[in-house]
């Protein structure tokens, strides 16, 4: 059989095309084990920041410092404030706000109460214990995350100057709490520097830790509320 030029030309255009083909699939499947080997590597970097985390607060038996906070209503309102912090494992906590002024939280152990004086400077809202979700600042996203949480890898951010793990967590059931939530966790320490979390009525809440100290004295008066005068106590829950 004689090959014509003709002949020769398609010959080399469909071996041509099966090269290309093969060429196609081969870098397909050199970019799909690429991007198996990142997620699994991801996804070790999240586990790791993760139970070092739940390493590094399991023995903690008081948490205080201070924190900014970002408040992002359903409307897209946008509420900046600042405030200190103490809490003694597992159920006492009192946060006192000093942007604004007068607004506290506290949790002594029986009941929530909240004032928010620059809102309604005539109200004390007070709630059963746990009526309004876990009192723990942290320890809501660290108790059996695993089982509790859908929990995705988001990649490596900076804060103040740290390098940190950035972790989504979706409950795996309905809860008090949130939404959904992403946690910002040192790498090298454990340590949670911020976290974010969307209530159920759809607010968006960020906390920014600006300074943390662990199993330092707690001032017990600061677990009591005192009902301001002239004020009246709406109890919920």
């Amino acid at each position: 059989m004689r090959w014509t030029w003709i002949t020769k030309l398609a010959i080399g255009a469909i071996m041509t095309r099966r090269l290309r083909t093969f060429s196609a699939l081969r870098m397909g499947a050199l970019l799909c084990a690429a991007t198996i080997a990142l997620n699994s590597a991801a996804a070790q970097d999240m586990n790791a920041a993760i139970d070092k985390a739940v390493q590094k607060y399991a023995p903690v038996k008081t948490l205080s410092g201070k924190f900014d906070q970002v408040n992002v209503t359903a409307l897209g309102n946008t509420y900046n404030l600042k405030a200190d912090f103490q809490q003694q494992f597992p159920n006492l906590v009192a946060v006192d706000y000093s942007d604004p002024k007068g607004d506290r939280i506290v949790a002594d152990g029986k009941f929530t109460w909240v004032y928010m004086r620059s809102v309604d400077p005539k109200v004390v809202n007070k709630f059963p214990a746990n009526a309004v979700g876990s009192v723990n600042l942290l320890g809501v996203f660290l108790d059996q995350p695993r089982t509790k949480y859908t929990l995705s890898d988001s990649g490596r951010k900076t804060i103040a100057g740290v390098a940190t793990r950035q972790v989504g967590l979706v409950p795996k059931q309905k809860m008090a709490e949130f939404q959904r939530a992403t946690v910002w966790i040192e790498e090298a320490t454990g340590i949670i520097r911020q976290f974010a979390f969307i209530a159920p009525s759809g607010q968006e809440t960020t906390i920014t830790f600006t300074e943390l100290a662990w199993d330092k004295p707690v001032a017990a008066a600061r677990f009591k509320f005192a009902v301001p005068s002239g004020t009246r106590v709406v109890e919920g829950g």
